[in-house]
């Protein structure tokens, strides 16, 4: 999803590093580490020059895509690390948060950014998620969580961050509400300044809209064009749309679409 925008002033956490891109960001590519033959293990990269990258969402396989094979195995982190500079959760659901363990694992070391509830649900998940498919060792689970909690980064909704402080491509990020569980949102990336500015917006998991607990999400702002990909039974693979302003209500209202990217 992409249009011309001028990014807000963004927020930068005290006390928190931010990485500093060594070249001026080019055109973006979008590439997928799971939630691509089937609807679990999400996990997307947004790749903005050979060097820099974010993470959004980390997910564990579940279900037919971990039969007829060794379920360890599926889940390692193959993909390249050293370019990452964040991991972007969009909600602490096992099928978005479940490969952590193994990107820690990996050598993760940045930040985690995700709302302030996730931030509170997110060990628990994950300690849950240890203790049933990996191990009981109290020590190991500790160290897990301790390094997680170090990781991660707590964003209140409607704030930017920075992720790369560049003289004319940095990169921020907002969290806007999703309405799907607590603490669930998606994200608004914006690259670059000025009129060559740009804005990617990863959906996660959006709705329902009528939830007696939590707001209904609200659409971002409307821009020029964007790109949609939708899992489930229904594949929109990558079309271009004009306009968004309607759309999450078009795909929470008409099951069983769940959008993705």
């Amino acid at each position: 999803c992409s249009a011309n925008v001028a990014p807000e002033q963004p927020r930068r956490n005290a006390g928190r590093d931010v990485h500093v891109a060594p070249t001026v960001l080019t055109p973006l590519n979008i590439l997928h580490h799971g939630a691509v033959n089937g609807t679990t293990g999400s996990c997307h990269r947004l790749q903005l020059d050979a060097d820099n990258a974010i993470l959004i969402d980390c997910g564990l396989f579940q279900g037919a895509e971990t039969s007829g094979g060794d379920e360890s195995t599926r889940h390692q982190i193959e993909f390249r690390l050293d370019d990452v500079r964040a991991l972007i959760v969009t909600h602490v659901h096992i099928d978005h948060i479940g490969r952590l363990p193994y990107l820690l694992a990996a050598g993760f070391r940045g930040p985690i950014i995700c709302t302030t509830p996730s931030a509170t649900l997110l060990p628990l998940v994950i300690e849950d998620a240890l203790k049933v498919g990996f191990t009981r060792d109290e020590r190991l689970i500790k160290g897990a969580l301790a390094l997680i909690k170090s990781l991660t980064q707590p964003l209140d909704y409607g704030h930017w961050q920075t992720i790369i402080d560049h003289p004319t491509s940095p990169v921020h990020v907002r969290l806007q509400r999703a309405g799907h569980i607590l603490g669930s949102a998606y994200a608004e990336i914006d690259i670059g300044i000025g009129p060559k500015s740009q804005r990617v917006v990863f959906s996660g998991d959006l709705g329902a809209p009528h939830a007696p607990l939590l707001p209904a999400p609200k659409s971002p702002q409307p821009e020029p064009w964007w790109r949609i990909r939708a899992t489930k039974s229904f594949m929109c693979p990558m079309q271009t749309l004009p306009g968004l302003t309607a759309l999450p209500t078009r795909l929470m209202t008409a099951p069983p679409i769940r959008p993705t990217v």
